[in-house]
């Protein structure tokens, strides 16, 4: 006898709660990153069995979305104003550029690390860094650099290396701080907009706390750097244009001259002076008495900030014919410790030479960049430099690329 086989049947009941769809609409789209078009599907499933036709529905998806309205209930779900956390959809789109733009500039970092070395908070000179020519695309470049500006090779004394990773992280810090670069330029660092990035960054610098080492000698030379920049028509620029040429046609009219008939030291002016020693040897820079552009790191500077460039060594002899030159302005001791001033160019060969006279031109609050094994700066005990010779020595220290043992905190003071 044929069975007929009895089939269970039951019925499931299923509870839609507003809130839950709420929610997961949103989660999708602001959290999980899915398409806009799949979280507005879900809300539309709901919507498309009310009232309103398609385009209204799309609205009301894009309100529930944005955070603006909701809805609520169970099985029967109504619409009512949520208001919360309002996020419009065109900030979701921005925070999708800035991920791809973050990644961009990440690669570019590790692709082209030298667009992204500080040079003002570096003591390595980035001429001499590896070139991208010598690389193919990857990490080793990235890491030769990361080498060379992280060693103390190279360097003349591992004296000058400062060792530590805080801060400016010797030049690097830049590598780690894309989120910076977005927020200044919006994207990689080009040599279109270097400069721009570079101004910007300064002035955030200013802005912000940026309390760690090197920060603040990294602002005093990238503002020594605008000051070469802006500095195009200086007193020493003027000087070259207008009077040294005068002092070249003096020179030869003496050499044609005859040696009798040539003005005592006294009787010369400052031209007439300058060209005189000029007759010696007009390449040694130790003859010329009229202020330079910083053409050597070796050299004085006055109170004013005038910068007077000199030999390797050649500092005293500088001195001498400086302080002959200006004698006006140079005050010296008699031996009751009297204090004087110079009343001629004769009169300061007889109370000093070569040997002492850059002492002499220390104590009148000139200061001397020196060159050893290592870079310093002389001062006199107890100093307070002048602004404009803080300004001088930090125009020096960027055109040379100079890292100072001795005298940072003259400078910094």
């Amino acid at each position: 006898m044929n069975q007929t086989s009895k089939i269970r049947t039951e019925t499931l009941h299923f509870s839609i709660q507003g809130e839950f769809i709420t929610d997961f609409a949103r989660e999708m789209f602001w959290d999980m990153d899915k398409d806009y078009a799949d979280c507005e599907e879900i809300l539309l499933n709901i919507l498309n069995s009310g009232p309103y036709d398609q385009e209204k529905n799309r609205r009301i998806a894009q309100d529930i979305i944005e955070g603006r309205l909701k809805f609520v209930g169970q099985d029967t779900v109504e619409l009512v104003p949520d208001n919360e956390n309002i996020r419009p959809i065109g900030q979701k789109i921005a925070e999708t550029t800035k991920q791809l733009r973050l990644i961009q500039i990440q690669d570019h970092i590790r692709i082209h690390p030298m667009s992204y070395v500080d040079p003002y908070a570096t003591c390595k000179s980035i001429r001499e860094a590896p070139k991208s020519d010598d690389y193919d695309v990857g990490y080793q470049y990235l890491n030769d650099v990361t080498h060379y500006f992280t060693s103390p090779e190279y360097l003349n004394s591992e004296y000058q290396f400062p060792h530590h990773d805080e801060g400016t992280k010797l030049g690097l810090w830049l590598f780690e701080e894309s989120e910076l670069i977005y927020d200044l330029i919006g994207g990689i660092v080009t040599e279109a907009n270097k400069s721009n990035f570079f101004e910007k960054l300064f002035d955030h610098i200013n802005n912000h706390d940026f309390t760690g080492h090197g920060f603040a000698e990294r602002q005093e030379r990238y503002a020594a750097g605008i000051r070469r920049e802006e500095d195009k028509i200086t007193y020493m620029a003027k000087w070259e244009k207008e009077t040294l040429e005068k002092i070249r046609q003096k020179q030869l009219k003496n050499d044609k001259s005859d040696p009798t008939e040539r003005i005592s030291l006294n009787d010369m002016t400052l031209a007439e002076f300058g060209a005189e020693l000029l007759q010696r040897d007009h390449t040694n820079r130790d003859y010329d008495i009229m202020p330079d552009d910083i053409i050597n790191w070796e050299g004085l500077i006055s109170p004013a900030g005038k910068f007077y460039s000199c030999e390797f060594g050649g500092h005293s002899i500088k001195a001498f014919y400086v302080i002959q030159a200006y004698y006006e302005q140079f005050n010296y001791l008699d031996d009751n410790n009297q204090k004087h001033v110079f009343k001629s160019r004769s009169h300061v060969e007889e109370h000093i030479d070569t040997y002492n006279a850059l002492d002499l031109l220390i104590q009148n609050n000139w200061i001397a960049t020196r060159h050893l094994s290592y870079d310093y700066i002389t001062a006199k005990d107890g100093a307070r430099l002048t602004k404009a010779q803080k300004n001088c020595t930090w125009d020096a220290i960027v055109k040379h690329e100079i890292k100072l043992d001795r005298g940072m905190d003259l400078i910094l003071d």
